[in-house]
C-alpha cells in the first residue's frame, strides 16, 4: 500500500510565474500597497502640475500661483527660442526651448514669489508665487 504524504506539491515553474502574476495583478488592481508591516497605505500622489505658454513674445499667464513642487510646463508657441529663467533668489530655469518645444521645471519648495524672464528676450518677464 503507497504511502500517501502531507507535503504540498511543488507547482511547475510556468505555473508558478502565472501565479505570481495573478497575485501582483490582484494587488495592482485593489490599488492598496502593502508596506513590510502589512498596513495599508494610498498609492504614492502624483505632483500637481501648471503651465505657462510663451506666444507673441510674452508669457501667458504672466503670473502664476503654484503649490510647492509643482512641475510647471513651459510651451513655446513663437517661432524663436525663449527661457523661462528665475531672477534672484529663484533658481528654476528651463533653458533655451526652441519654436513649437516644451520644457519642465519644478517650482521651488519655499512659499514666496519668484521673479523670471526671458534670458534672451529679456523685457518678457512674469512671476511665480508659490503658496
Amino acid at each position: 500500500m503507497p504511502k500517501h504524504s502531507s507535503a504540498p506539491v511543488p507547482l511547475p515553474v510556468a505555473l508558478r510565474s502565472v501565479a505570481a502574476r495573478a497575485a501582483c495583478a490582484a494587488v495592482a488592481l485593489a490599488g492598496v500597497f502593502l508596506t513590510p508591516a502589512g498596513a495599508r497605505s494610498a498609492p504614492a500622489q502624483a505632483a500637481p502640475t501648471a503651465r505657462i505658454v510663451i506666444k507673441d513674445f510674452g508669457f501667458s499667464p504672466a503670473s502664476l500661483t503654484v503649490a510647492p513642487g509643482t512641475v510647471v510646463t513651459v510651451v513655446n508657441r513663437d517661432n524663436a527660442p525663449h527661457t523661462l529663467t528665475g531672477t534672484g533668489r529663484a533658481t528654476f530655469d528651463t533653458g533655451r526651448v526652441k519654436a513649437g518645444r516644451s520644457a519642465t521645471f519644478t517650482a521651488p519648495r519655499a512659499r514666496g514669489q519668484y521673479a523670471y524672464i526671458c534670458d534672451i528676450h529679456q523685457f518678457m518677464s512674469g512671476s511665480l508665487t508659490v503658496r
